[in-house]
């Protein structure tokens, strides 16, 4: 595959975090770009219920923390999982994963 650049990388930056400017690897994926689904919103609320019945933490306090720690993630995105949200099902993946990541922690 041939990816072509609008501006030339920082070859410095690159040497530093892969040892050469030669070679180096690049991860990317493609982003699913239709809206929110409703399982995505269930599963949300069903580990914020869980995670209540284990901390006591009220749900609205998960919610808030959830969505600030994902604001913070993604550099000042915000989200939201309402029936006419304009969130995509990549962005609510990535706060189903730093819940998960919570709970795991």
């Amino acid at each position: 595959m041939l990816v072509e650049l609008n501006e030339q990388p920082n070859l410095d930056h690159v040497e530093t975090v892969s040892g050469s400017h030669d070679q180096f690897y690049v991860d990317w994926e493609i982003a699913d770009t239709r809206k929110a689904r409703p399982q995505q919103r269930r599963l949300f609320f069903a580990l914020l219920s869980d995670i209540y019945t284990w901390s006591g933490m009220p749900t609205d306090f998960l919610k808030n923390l959830f969505y600030l720690q994902y604001e913070s993630y993604t550099f000042g995105k915000q989200i939201s999982l309402s029936d006419t949200t304009e969130s995509s099902v990549s962005d609510a993946n990535q706060l189903l994963d730093l819940v998960i990541d919570f709970m795991f922690e």
